[in-house]
């Protein structure tokens, strides 16, 4: 089961930690995709990651992971009114308008599905962790 989720580039943005950890959490091979908020969404995220103190190598690399990701785990046609600017907001409209399972961002707030990246080991989104099935029998000796 794949399930979407709108994330806010300020949440993984802040370290290299967050960064790193984004890359490998939303692939639509971990059932997670991300929703394409803002429109521009690709630029938006090589410019968040531009503002980061990153080597010139650094960066290319993960433009490179970011380009993969829009090849495979990115959902667009999300339109949001041109009077929402925040990205928070924008978020928000398109989680009542389309079936985004929740918001990752820098906050915590429960009743509006919006979880902090930074808590996550503590506080997640519902099914967050998806169950692999097994589709080949074990043939490894005990």
């Amino acid at each position: 089961m794949i399930r979407e989720y709108a994330v806010d580039p300020d949440a993984y943005t802040r370290n290299r930690d967050s960064l790193q950890r984004f890359f490998t959490d939303f692939r639509a091979e971990q059932g997670r995709v991300v929703s394409a908020i803002p429109k521009n969404w690709e630029r938006a995220q090589q410019a968040s990651i531009r503002a980061m103190d990153l080597q010139p190598v650094e960066r290319r690399k993960c433009f490179d992971e970011l380009r993969k990701l829009c090849n495979t785990s990115l959902i667009p046609g999300i339109t949001v009114p041109e009077h929402i600017d925040e990205w928070l907001a924008q978020a928000r409209h398109a989680k009542e308008s389309f079936v985004i399972q929740a918001i990752i961002t820098s906050i915590f707030n429960e009743a509006n599905s919006e979880y902090d990246y930074a808590s996550m080991m503590f506080t997640q989104p519902k099914d967050w962790i998806i169950n692999q099935t097994n589709s080949v029998p074990r043939n490894a000796e005990s």
